[in-house]
């Protein structure tokens, strides 16, 4: 846990700005600068305030695109695990037909992993690499390969018309966790709010120094530092974590959450072994 944090790039930036605050208010130490009047305290308690306020606004709308985010996928892996078991309890497929089904569900996972982050191509989808086919949006594309092999098994008797209707809810819900990541995606965050939070943040950390040198003499500049590593810390987290499905350490682990779906789907379709496939035996 302590490593991802050194590791996110919102911490690194904030070591850089915490380095930055320092130097300046050695700066100001140095220069003997000092403060007359109440007027500084004033408006860096001002300042501090609105900064808070401003950080905890943006931080929460952050978290709530994450978290949000978060719940998407996880409902992709029940609804991946539950397409793979009602295939496998229903159809029966043989063990090649297992397999393609199981690969084309764990792809779209993989799929969509890449197609919200730098766009997906079908070739880079595991089981896919020998494809000729290059589709403009790879998520769909395994969808209706999933769509192709129901309507054969339900034109070959294989699934009668409920079993068919179950299935095909599961694979909608494939869909449906598609578009709802792609609107995330593509709705970002008002920039006004950014702009604002990080206008009335450098001010505050500009006249923090003023406040701190007449208390604390050189202790200011590691007060100043940890001061600036908190606020930039919190500002920059915001601004990782309002694009959640990114490799830093602070959005989502959707390369872990692939490999469980190829996993979980794996084993329900292939693991299991039939006597008799449905392709084998007559459909009741």
């Amino acid at each position: 846990m302590i490593s991802k944090f050194w590791r996110s790039q919102g911490t690194r930036w904030a070591l850089a700005c915490a380095a930055a605050a320092g130097l300046y208010t050695a700066a100001v130490v140095a220069l003997g600068f000092e403060v007359e009047g109440i007027e500084y305290p004033i408006t860096e308690a001002a300042l501090t305030v609105g900064t808070g306020l401003l950080l905890g606004m943006r931080l929460n709308f952050a978290y709530d695109r994450w978290w949000e985010a978060r719940k998407l996928w996880g409902t992709l892996v029940n609804v991946s695990r539950n397409l793979a078991v009602k295939i496998s309890a229903f159809v029966r497929p043989a063990k090649d037909e297992a397999r393609e089904v199981a690969t084309a569900i764990a792809g779209f996972a993989f799929a969509l992993n890449e197609h919200l982050r730098d766009g997906a191509s079908l070739r880079r989808v595991p089981g896919f690499e020998d494809r000729i086919e290059d589709p403009e949006h790879v998520p769909v594309w395994l969808v209706g390969r999933i769509y192709d092999r129901i309507h054969a098994w339900r034109e070959g008797g294989l699934l009668i018309p409920q079993e068919a209707r179950i299935i095909d809810e599961e694979a909608r819900m494939m869909l449906d966790v598609c578009g709802a990541c792609e609107r995330i995606r593509n709705t970002p965050m008002p920039p006004s709010l950014a702009v604002l939070t990080r206008i009335v943040m450098g001010l505050a950390l500009i006249v923090l120094p003023t406040v701190l040198i007449p208390r604390l003499g050189w202790w200011s500049v590691a007060a100043s530092a940890g001061i600036t590593f908190f606020f930039s810390v919190v500002e920059t987290t915001a601004s990782v974590v309002e694009h959640p499905f990114g490799t830093d350490p602070n959005q989502l682990d959707l390369d872990r959450m692939c490999a469980v779906i190829r996993d979980t789907t794996s084993e329900a379709l292939l693991s299991v072994v039939n006597p008799q496939s449905k392709n084998s035996v007559a459909k009741k």
